[in-house]
């Protein structure tokens, strides 16, 4: 966003120059005689992250007093302090301190979007949650047209980068983000502009793009069926239950009794993943991975840390402005399309809706942790592997209690 750039990089001279030191309160304290002393200042710290911006704004701003008050006395060489002239035009006008304190209160709720997303508890489903929420924060009173229309370009451009379908099947059945759904629908910047069931169905359709065609019409329609059946029920009650318990495949095995046995399934499945195994939230910056296991954030260590959210080099090149050139099956979602061809009928139609059934191979379908497709063909076993590779250590404990309760389904669902 070319505004916020501006205004950060005028915070950034000023850190450049205050850094390392305090601003010279013992001159102002001197000056107590003659005139109205200063507050003393903060120490101004050159920004590496977006948290750190948010920092550097507050503090540029409580010593905007101050930093007038120093580069006005170093000009009249009353401090020693070299500076350029054009720093003390830049300070003297009322523009740029208009921008940052405009900006301030937008920054935080980016600055908590991302920490959010970089949680490792973050499910799939709060990457479409994120950007609902800060275009729901986009009051009049708060902010004026200009940062309004800025922002929905920026989320305009995020919803349209966001590739993985897995994304879109966890949001739409996350009992939490219900009244999200109904937000998405009133949006200006509409993350879907069709129905919940022509969403789902899009989705499904991506998932087993490498999948036969017979196969392809059997799980895009069970997708539909299961997820869009499920909403009456999602609606009543879902979200009293959910605030009982924080964790999403906790309440789909304690809470979802009126939800088919085949979608608390999948949706257990799909709610014990962290972001990172969906490699669809990459990294905020193009020199690095932020979700690891190690989460790795964007750290002090690297000082030339770019001030935008954006996908890694090797996702960026995979796009042409916001079309698809090269499409690729993520191990999560190949995870995904084996859960849910495992919950279809069987070929010959013998399936009542309500079992387990289907056979434990996922074939033809590819899991690649790199921009390609592979497209040999992926065992159950495999499958487990892939996602041990997707850096999905810090919900194993979760992964293994909801792996139990599946296979406990499974294998109840084989003697009835």
């Amino acid at each position: 966003m070319p505004a916020v750039l501006r205004f950060v990089s005028f915070c950034s001279v000023l850190a450049k120059y205050f850094h390392n030191h305090h601003l010279p309160r013992a001159h102002l304290i001197k000056q107590q005689q003659t005139e109205t002393p200063q507050p003393p200042a903060q120490k101004l710290s050159t920004p590496t992250r977006w948290t750190g911006t948010v920092c550097l704004l507050t503090s540029v701003l409580k010593n905007q007093g101050s930093i007038t008050t120093v580069l006005f006395k170093a000009k009249q060489r009353v401090i020693d302090m070299d500076f350029p002239p054009s720093l003390f035009d830049l300070v003297m006008e009322n523009d740029d301190w208009d921008n940052v304190a405009q900006w301030e209160p937008a920054l935080y709720t980016f600055s908590a979007i991302i920490n959010y997303l970089q949680a490792d508890t973050t499910p799939l489903s709060g990457v479409y949650a994120c950007f609902l929420s800060l275009e729901a924060y986009l009051v009049p009173s708060n902010f004026p047209l200009s940062i309004r229309d800025e922002i929905r370009g920026f989320i305009k451009l995020r919803y349209a980068t966001i590739f993985s379908p897995a994304h879109v099947l966890s949001f739409y059945p996350d009992p939490v983000f219900v009244p999200f759904r109904e937000m998405s629908r009133a949006s200006t910047v509409k993350p879907c502009t069709m129905t919940d069931a022509a969403v789902c169905m899009k989705a499904a359709k991506r998932l087993v793009r490498t999948a036969s065609e017979e196969e392809k019409v059997t799980v895009v329609m069970q997708v539909t069926q299961l997820f869009m059946g499920s909403f009456p029920f999602l609606r009543t009650g879902a979200v009293e239950e959910s605030s009982r318990v924080s964790l999403r495949h906790v309440w789909w095995s304690l809470h979802a009794e009126g939800a088919p046995p085949e979608l608390r399934a999948v949706a257990a499945q799909m709610f014990s993943l962290a972001p990172t195994s969906a490699a669809g939230e990459r990294s905020f910056n193009q020199r690095s991975r932020v979700h690891s296991k190690t989460q790795n954030r964007l750290s002090d260590d690297h000082a030339n840390k770019t001030q935008a959210i954006i996908f890694s080099k090797r996702q960026t090149r995979r796009f042409y402005g916001s079309v698809l050139l090269q499409a690729r099956t993520t191990c999560a979602e190949a995870h995904m399309v084996g859960m849910l061809r495992r919950s279809c009928p069987d070929g010959s139609g013998g399936g009542d809706g309500n079992t387990i059934a289907g056979g434990s191979q996922v074939d033809g379908v590819g899991g690649a942790s790199g921009d390609g497709v592979l497209e040999q063909e992926v065992g159950e076993g495999e499958e487990e592997e892939a996602l041990a590779d997707e850096d999905v250590e810090t919900v194993a404990g979760a992964q293994e209690a909801v792996a139990r309760l599946i296979e406990k389904a499974e294998a109840e669902s084989k003697y009835t």
